[in-house]
């Protein structure tokens, strides 16, 4: 793994999907990424932002500047705090 994308790894805090992160953090629902058509297999890396999985790919990493990275983290971030002041659910 080169260092710019291990760099975007550790700035991110991403954890590796592995066995142990699967069946503890994205196993439960499985079945919601198969009806939004989503195949968690092809991603390599997630975390959870506020109970939220961002899943990403290396694919994705790689070709992704970490600013803009950051920013939609922000943003998402912020929808969430958004939505919930208003006592909506999504």
């Amino acid at each position: 793994m080169d260092n710019d994308l291990q760099n975007k790894i550790d700035v991110l805090g991403l954890q590796a999907v592995d066995e142990a992160a699967y069946n503890k953090d994205l196993k439960p629902h499985e079945e919601t990424y198969k009806r939004a058509k989503i195949d968690i297999n092809r991603f390599e890396n997630y975390k959870l932002y506020d109970g939220v999985h961002m899943l990403y790919s290396i694919e994705y990493i790689e070709r992704t500047p970490i600013k803009e990275l950051l920013n939609l983290i922000r943003l998402m971030l912020t929808i969430k705090r958004l939505i919930a002041c208003r006592n909506l659910t999504y």
